[in-house]
């Protein structure tokens, strides 16, 4: 029943008390047979009326007060059991966050083996979140035929990527080759023929030494050249924030697309939880303006930084075992820029 209708009761018979509704011109429904009466629902408005022109022709006519309270308890109910919904909800949405529901596996050869090795560790899939992901990635990592694996979680997916161990591959041992650009310093003939001599330049994959009789074999060594090319500047670009920010907020597993202001920007995003009635947690995500300016620079500081640096970077390049280095650079100024040619030789074992 509506909340702007109430039942009523009368004592009249039904077929008088359908007489006087006419009579009077009122709107009723749900006209029933009650007791030593009837009674039926009106419009609440019309209730004093009804109830005035029932009297004045000698019938009684009152609200039906069990009706009304159940018409009370129902709207009461009712309000209830939206707000216990919205609860109910809020804590489902709360633990899905908190789930990890899937675990996709790319690039291995046997993904059941990884998928096993997760749920041993981890018991995922499942209701948790906080997984050591360098952890498991060392233990993926010992797995045989893997040299390496990325581990990280997306939303409620386990990612993981692995690579494989490249298979053996056998060197055919009619014909040794060179493995760099160089210049021959050293030969040590095992057996075979040697097609290169000492001081002579060689190109990589240029045959060294060739089979006679039975197999090639021997060592070549050599002077191998590796550079570095740097400018640099007398202004350079930097970026840095103007100081305007806009913040936005989504639920964990979703990716939020930036339709602000902003044409430049740097983002920073983190887990926040949102002060509510049963607290959610969400990804919140930190949009900073930025923009590039020009700044001038230290030359000689920005040289002596550059040219330690382009070293350092040739050093992590130098094979193993490699011997006699020597590293020299070439300065050349052109307008306001300073072109810098690094170079750093080496003898190694070429073949």
């Amino acid at each position: 029943m509506r909340i702007n209708n109430i039942r009523v009761v009368t004592n009249a018979s039904t077929p008088y008390t359908v007489r006087l509704i006419r009579m009077g011109g009122f709107s009723a429904t749900r006209l029933e047979k009650y007791k030593e009466g009837c009674r039926f629902v009106i419009n609440r408005r019309s209730y004093a009326e009804v109830k005035t022109f029932f009297e004045e022709n000698g019938k009684t006519l009152g609200a039906d007060e069990p009706g009304k309270i159940f018409s009370i308890g129902k709207r009461v109910l009712g309000r209830v059991g939206l707000i216990f919904g919205f609860f109910v909800i809020a804590v489902l949405l709360y633990f899905y966050s908190m789930c990890v529901t899937n675990v996709q596996i790319a690039g291995a050869r046997e993904p059941g083996i990884i998928a096993d090795l997760i749920h041993e560790k981890t018991s995922l899939p499942g209701f948790k979140k906080d997984v050591d992901t360098e952890m498991l990635k060392m233990e993926i990592c010992l797995l045989d035929e893997i040299s390496d694996a990325t581990v990280s979680i997306n939303g409620n997916i386990l990612c993981v990527t692995v690579l494989n161990e490249l298979p053996t591959v056998s060197v055919p041992e009619d014909v040794v080759v060179s493995k760099y650009d160089a210049l021959v310093t050293k030969i040590v003939l095992y057996e075979g023929d040697c097609h290169v001599a000492v001081g002579q330049a060689v190109k990589r994959g240029e045959t060294l030494i060739e089979k006679t009789d039975k197999k090639a074999k021997g060592d070549v060594y050599g002077r191998i050249w590796l550079n570095e090319s740097r400018i640099i500047s007398s202004e350079k670009l930097i970026v840095r924030r103007t100081g305007r920010k806009e913040t936005y907020y989504c639920s964990l597993d979703s990716e939020h697309e930036y339709k602000g202001v902003f044409t430049e920007y740097e983002t920073e995003k983190s887990e926040v939880w949102l002060p509510m009635a049963v607290p959610l947690k969400v990804k919140k995500i930190e949009y900073y303006e930025v923009e590039e300016i020009k700044v001038e620079v230290d030359l000689e500081k920005e040289k002596e930084e550059t040219i330690s640096e382009a070293f350092s970077q040739l050093e992590r390049k130098v094979p193993e075992n490699a011997q006699n280095a020597k590293k020299w650079f070439l300065i050349k100024t052109v307008d306001k820029k300073v072109i810098l040619d690094l170079y750093y030789e080496v003898e190694i074992k070429i073949s």
